[in-house]
């Protein structure tokens, strides 16, 4: 375990859930692929050059409307990027991982961004230590790991994004750990998790915290028994103080209640929790998926359960909520063409999709949900499609 200092550590603005406004007029014919009048553009098409490949992480926006984003690479063959979308549409490659000692592999997860621009990342491979980092890359392009995995009692293979702590400090989770990092970059295990433990193993999203400065988060497997949990269970959502104690506020059953949660969490001011699992769902056989809300008791309403057709297949992803109450959200599968879906849920529970994939120029397999900008446009990647290494797309309804 090696701890790489950076002075220059700033002190951040709390998260905050943002809703957003979404404009969504009347439809026009278009002659895109669109399964209606929508209209996706390609804003870039990974080539598995220099600007990487594989995006597997949603985007984030700066206040000028800048999009920041990661290709995660191929592990064993090229080692991913950090990348931004200017709001002239040009695409510019931050930084190129170079993999070994020197500044890690492979980020699978997304960014934080500070109030100085710079940006905030995990790599899941390589690293001083071989098991990742934490790194932190300026607004002009220049990259530092701040805190090396060790893989041991620190854990190892981060592929979930970081959060803000009331305290200006950075939290987030490994495979089996979850962490916070002080502006020095010294590590502190908050909470370890244990296949064989009452409140879920393998962490499975980013951290979002609420307004008393505890974190929500959810674990892919644990803590029930159930049919997609390959014996492991199949998941919970649980609630971290900053001091470490884990409550879980529900676990999953694989069935109706849905299974194996890993797109993300959003909060209400209420307090309820949003979220989707990728399994269960009475409507699928083979689970395809749920659209789930929590209430701060750990009661759950399944909101909309996948069919796996058009409808879309394995939701992915962070919700984004307007200020309707409406959610927007991505499958990695499933629509008209098996290629994956951006999907509307209403209050009342009626899904639209939105958009289907094709699989060719518009991508594939879109993961990380969307974000929004004020004219209701939405942005998100596709994991593959394009020229097959996946692409960056802007929606407008």
């Amino acid at each position: 375990m090696r701890s790489i200092h950076d002075a220059s550590f700033p002190t951040a603005a709390p998260t905050t859930t943002i809703s957003f406004l979404l404009a969504i007029a009347l439809l026009v014919l278009s002659s895109t692929t669109a399964l209606s009048a929508q209209t996706l553009t390609v804003l870039h098409t990974f080539t598995n050059g220099t600007d990487g490949a594989y995006p597997s992480a949603g985007l984030i926006k700066d206040s000028e409307g800048n999009l920041y984003g990661t290709s995660a690479g191929i592990v064993n063959d090229s080692n991913g990027t950090v990348f931004k979308i200017t709001t002239s549409n040009d695409f510019v490659v931050l930084h190129n991982f170079t993999g070994g000692v020197r500044d890690g592999a492979n980020p699978y997860a997304p960014l934080l961004l500070d109030s100085h621009s710079n940006l905030y990342g995990t790599t899941s491979h390589d690293g001083v230590n071989g098991y990742g980092d934490v790194f932190k890359v300026t607004s002009a392009g220049t990259e530092r790991p701040f805190y090396s995995f060790g893989g041991s009692t620190d854990g190892g293979g981060p592929s979930n994004g970081l959060t803000w702590g009331a305290n200006g400090d950075l939290y987030g989770t490994t495979g089996d750990t979850a962490f916070e990092l002080n502006s020095a970059g010294d590590e502190t295990i908050l909470y370890a998790f244990s296949e064989r433990g009452d409140n879920g193993w393998s962490p499975s999203s980013r951290l979002v915290r609420n307004a008393e400065g505890n974190f929500y988060g959810t674990t892919l497997y644990g803590a029930n028994t159930c049919p997609l949990g390959l014996g492991f269970g199949c998941g919970t959502v649980f609630e971290l103080t900053p001091s470490g104690t884990v409550t879980v506020l529900y676990s999953f059953n694989g069935a109706a209640d849905g299974g194996n949660p890993g797109g993300g969490l959003m909060l209400d001011s209420s307090g309820n929790i949003y979220g989707v699992a990728a399994g269960g769902s009475t409507s699928c056989r083979n689970g395809c998926g749920v659209i789930f809300k929590l209430t701060p008791a750990g009661d759950e309403t399944v909101l909309y359960s996948f069919k796996g057709g058009t409808d879309g297949d394995g939701p992915d992803g962070l919700l984004l909520r307007d200020s309707k109450g409406n959610f927007y959200g991505t499958t990695g599968a499933g629509g008209a063409y098996g290629q994956g879906t951006i999907f509307e849920l209403t209050p009342s529970g009626k899904e639209k999709v939105l958009y289907s994939f094709t699989g060719k120029a518009d991508g594939s397999a879109p993961v990380g949900g969307v974000i929004a900008d004020s004219q209701g446009n939405l942005y998100g990647v596709a994991s593959r499609g394009g020229t097959n290494y996946g692409t960056v797309f802007k929606f407008t309804p």
